[in-house]
């Protein structure tokens, strides 16, 4: 899918605050907010934008510990894999599974309320999945940076953030729009003097 300046100055604009209404956007982007809400479902229905959620503190609800959990299975053969995932996808503790390079076939998130818990989810839940044959958990200390989603951002600016630019910056950008002009002026001067 090919993204415009429109596209992506929306993407930045929800990517700030995905509440954000319509109006605010196309004041952003310097677009009316008709063709902005066009624009927004567009990229809804393409799969650019899958959707809004909000972000949850575990820690208030409960939750104070994060683990990962390196999951390695019998054998890769098609019905393990399908237990496996079937498994994965149906517990509620589990925040994200990848399958992954090196030692291990799966690195999985997972959300507990204590060691105590984290303990019951690895041993009586996820060793448990028929194929599986040893797991190994890491529990987080302290999350130093933490993204909950892919922070697209293009270093293009649109015509209202670049009025928002610092001086010296415009002030560049003038002076090549005026010596590409100049350019021009001299090759129309050139071409109608030669005639």
């Amino acid at each position: 899918m090919q993204l415009d300046e429109f596209d992506r100055g929306i993407i930045a604009a929800l990517q700030d605050d995905a509440r954000m209404p319509v109006a605010q956007v196309a004041e952003r982007v310097a677009l009316s907010a008709t063709p902005v809400s066009r624009r927004i479902k567009r990229l809804e229905d393409e799969g650019v934008i899958r959707g809004y959620a909000p972000v949850l503190d575990a820690r208030l609800l409960g939750f104070e510990l994060e683990a990962y959990v390196l999951i390695n299975l019998v054998a890769h053969v098609d019905e393990n894999i399908a237990r496996f995932e079937q498994a994965i996808a149906e517990n509620p503790h589990v925040i994200a599974c990848h399958a992954v390079t090196g030692d291990m076939d799966y690195l999985v998130r997972v959300m507990a309320r204590n060691v105590e818990h984290l303990s019951q989810i690895t041993l009586r839940t996820l060793l448990r999945i028929p194929g599986v044959r040893d797991v190994k958990s890491i529990i987080v200390l302290e999350t130093i940076k933490e993204k909950r989603s892919f922070r697209w951002r293009d270093r293009r600016l649109l015509p209202a953030q670049e009025a928002a630019c610092p001086r010296p910056y415009r002030a560049r950008r003038l002076r090549a729009w005026l010596a590409i002009c100049a350019s021009m002026a001299a090759e129309i001067v050139t071409v109608f003097s030669a005639r």
